[in-house]
């Protein structure tokens, strides 16, 4: 702060405020020769009043960063040659994409590119179903960097919403930051210098609107240069990217974005929102406390009277347990639904997910009568065997949801619905002794002709993948194969996916400036691995390395890391 005073005095003395000599004190870092209250007030006390700016995910990120890169994207689709129809392209993938979770990811109805009315939740949901949504749409040399930065941007930005990190975690989010950067600056000089991209049509609309209703105030505008469409390009600086590397100090000291996050705020809008349509526009800040006042009080008699809502009126054998339930599943005893096996089969013949059914069905039951370890259940039983579990007048009942509840990587009791009308896809541990893959995939009652396993759509999911689960199988075979070392090591690599591919087809030559800043990878990573500092320092990962096709994990260097679970912050 010496500085500051020392140029506060340099132009009281009568220097000017941008000349050299009040510069050159000011030295690097945008200092400006100002000191406010804090300073004067605590500054005796040794307070750093940078260390009480933090940050703020969903006006600088969501709202901010990635509207900036998912904006600039559209307008890089609309100058390709059929930019209009790849738009509308990408608009019909959008709304294709299945909800998920309980609102985690809810249908997207409008079209997308238009951004119209949309909340800083829905821009996150734009974010974690990018990647298969752009796919393809541009030319193969400028797709395959979209798509590794989609990765790096959702995989930046599910680590810094994570609800528990640890040492590891931040060194991640690090380590994800500088390749995010690079990613940023290569799309900035490669791709976006290769097309002319210009401004949307809602842009241009808005513009000349509002020149029309200057000009109509008597400004002076020509007709000509609002007609025009003027020209746009990707601008990195500005303070929302620069922001984005001060998450990993933000949660070192003040704890994780949940706690400070103005989200929260932001949310309770909408109950404001829901009550203006009953107002009559006038004096309505007055209206709208009334309808919050009678609202409140007819919540509280409701307590008091002990009222209950219409969905528990359902009886307690059907009722699901709560989410702190111990119980690993729900399903209803319901009779409601009986089926026939052999009609159901005649019905769906030839369809792959009822193949063998009834001897699969046997094998199922007897694992369950018997109370044997069904996680790795390839085994089948002998026709003998199978003849003894009976269903009687085979007859089978069907339900229409099930409850899994699980515990969350930050310690929390959730559970996720299977509904095979609208969430009818699960993805499990795989159940083989010596599995290809460490998940097996499945439609309930369904198959699919094409497979995306949005890995950024669920922090637990995304935890899972990226092996810094705490408590979660795969972290424990992982350590498990750390504390035994080869006698575990060929099981545990066949649990792990590791992509064969490396990064020898991606571009060379790339300029200095996406190679800046490239440090080796974070603690416990192979320093014999050459090949993999070497990718490092071009800067170049595709996105089949950097994290999975769609839902593989990172390669084992990448994520190999002794601190895992230690000085865990909440």
């Amino acid at each position: 702060m010496s500085n500051v005073a020392r140029a506060h005095d340099f132009i009281a003395s009568g220097h000017m405020v941008d000349g050299a000599k009040v510069e050159n004190t000011l030295g690097e870092g945008s200092w400006v020769p100002i000191l406010n209250r804090f300073v004067h007030k605590l500054g005796k006390f040794s307070l750093d009043p940078f260390r009480m700016l933090v940050v703020d995910l969903m006006h600088e990120c969501e709202l901010g960063t990635w509207k900036a890169l998912f904006t600039h994207l559209i307008r890089l689709l609309y100058a390709l040659p059929q930019g209009s129809q790849l738009v509308a392209i990408l608009d019909s993938r959008f709304r294709e994409i299945p909800t998920f979770g309980n609102g985690v990811i809810c249908k997207f109805s409008n079209n997308t590119s238009e951004m119209k009315r949309l909340a800083a939740c829905e821009f996150e949901d734009i974010l974690q179903c990018a990647i298969p949504v752009f796919e393809g749409l541009f030319p193969p040399d400028h797709d395959a960097i979209v798509q590794s930065l989609l990765y790096q941007f959702a995989q930046w930005h599910a680590l810094a919403k994570l609800r528990m990190h640890s040492r590891s975690t931040i060194t991640f989010l690090e380590e994800t930051f500088q390749k995010l950067s690079r990613k940023l600056r290569k799309l900035r000089n490669f791709t976006c210098a290769a097309f002319n991209a210009v401004e949307l049509p809602r842009e241009k609309a808005a513009r000349q609107k509002k020149a029309s209703q200057h000009s109509e105030n008597g400004g002076n505008i020509s007709q000509e240069s609002s007609r025009r469409e003027k020209s746009k390009k990707f601008n990195l600086l500005t303070y929302k990217f620069h922001a984005m590397e001060d998450y990993a100090t933000t949660i070192r000291f003040f704890g994780t974005m949940d706690s400070l996050t103005t989200q929260i705020g932001e949310l309770a809008h909408r109950a404001l929102k829901a009550f203006y349509p009953l107002t009559n526009k006038l004096d309505t800040p007055a209206q709208l406390a009334k309808h919050e006042r009678r609202q409140r009080v007819l919540r509280r008699v409701a307590e008091a009277d002990g009222t209950v809502s219409s969905t528990s009126n359902r009886s307690q054998a059907d009722a699901p347990p709560s989410v702190s339930s111990k119980m690993h599943h729900h399903i209803t005893n319901s009779l409601n639904n009986p089926i026939n096996l052999f009609s159901f089969l005649r019905e769906n013949d030839g369809d792959l997910a009822v193949k063998n059914f009834i001897p699969k069905l046997r094998d199922h039951i007897l694992y369950r009568l018997r109370g044997l370890d069904i996680s790795h259940c390839d085994h089948t039983f002998t026709d003998n065997k199978q003849n003894v579990v009976i269903i009687p007048n085979n007859i089978i009942y069907s339900v229409q949801t099930m409850q899994v509840y699980y515990t969350t990587y930050d310690i929390r009791r959730e559970y996720d619905t299977i509904n095979p009308r609208a969430h009818s896809d699960v993805m499990v541990l795989s159940g083989e002794s010596a599995p290809r893959h460490p998940y097996w995939y499945a439609r309930v009652l369904d198959d699919w002709e094409e497979l995306y396993v949005g890995i950024f759509v669920d922090r637990d999911m995304f935890m899972q993948y990226t092996h810094l689960g705490v408590g979660h199988p795969l972290a424990l075979r992982r350590i498990a194969r750390d504390c035994f070392g080869p006698l575990l090591a060929a099981w545990a690599d066949a649990m792990d996916v590791v992509n064969d591919e490396d990064d020898g087809n991606s571009e060379k030559g790339s300029d200095d400036e996406c190679s800046e800043g490239c440090d080796e990878l974070g603690d416990g990573h192979d320093n014999n691995d050459k090949g993999l500092e070497e990718l490092d320092e071009d800067g170049e990962d595709q996105l089949r390395d950097e994290g999975c096709e769609y839902g593989s994990s990172p390669s084992d260097e990448e994520q190999d890391d002794g601190d895992e679970f230690n000085d865990f912050s909440f």
